[in-house]
């Protein structure tokens, strides 16, 4: 089974122009934890992901090494403090926080297994892109996997 087979072909994502708060607005709404970033062509560029939240929300020093400051206890925080570093950045565009090797794209005649194993790994959405046009026309989640076994 091919990820072309399964995937969801009417992804929702962010382009390039819009802001780290559409994005993150965008992403509230949706319910989502992975968002494919688009150039006006519709060409994938990255994905704007809870990671990128997460590294406005945490102290600079777990950027460095997470697994290093395992414990935070000592980091005090607020909500009216979380919302005033989101704000820091809402400006800012997406394409910022965008890395694309973060995690790379799948095409639709890639194996469903090497999805899983991918998703193992990230535990998010992975775009499916287009192997000449590099456009997305899709995105598969564990979701998608499971439910073409029922």
């Amino acid at each position: 089974m091919k990820i072309g087979d399964i995937m969801n072909r009417a992804p929702v994502t962010v382009q390039q122009g819009q802001t780290f708060a559409e994005a993150f607005k965008l992403m509230l709404e949706q319910r989502s934890s992975n968002l494919p970033v688009v150039d006006a062509q519709g060409a994938y560029l990255g994905n704007f992901d809870l990671r990128d939240v997460w590294n406005v929300l945490l102290p600079k020093a777990t950027q460095l090494s997470r697994k290093s400051l395992e414990d935070l206890s000592f980091v005090s925080g607020s909500i009216d403090r979380y919302k005033d570093r989101l704000a820091e950045v809402a400006g800012d565009p997406v394409t910022r926080f965008v890395n694309k090797s973060d995690q790379p794209a799948v095409h639709p005649d890639t194996p469903v297994t090497q999805a899983m194993l991918q998703l193992d790994t990230v535990n998010e959405a992975i775009a499916v892109v287009d192997r000449k046009t590099h456009h997305v026309v899709g995105v598969v989640t564990a979701w998608e996997i499971l439910d073409a076994l029922r």
